[in-house]
């Protein structure tokens, strides 16, 4: 939680705040690695065109998975005070 002297305009995060960003820093970490894992990957001479394609859709697998579930902590309106 930010202190009240650190936040712009005096405001806290609230807890729904806090919640969304707790899920959402991990998730954005995962997707940024898929990322970087499916451009070395693409790069990489000593993968033969079969593998790259099975890679490529498994890492593509993931990204939806990561942007399904960022989209429901999005959609997050209520949370328990």
């Amino acid at each position: 939680m930010v202190p009240v002297d650190d936040a712009p305009d005096g405001d806290v995060p609230d807890s729904l705040d806090q919640f969304r960003h707790t899920l959402k820093t991990p998730l954005t970490t995962l997707w940024g690695r898929s990322q970087l894992l499916a451009r070395a990957i693409r790069r990489s001479p000593s993968i033969t065109d079969g593998e790259r394609a099975r890679l490529l859709a498994g890492l593509a697998v993931i990204d939806v998975a990561v942007q399904r579930v960022v989209e429901v902590v999005d959609g997050v309106t209520d949370w328990p005070v």
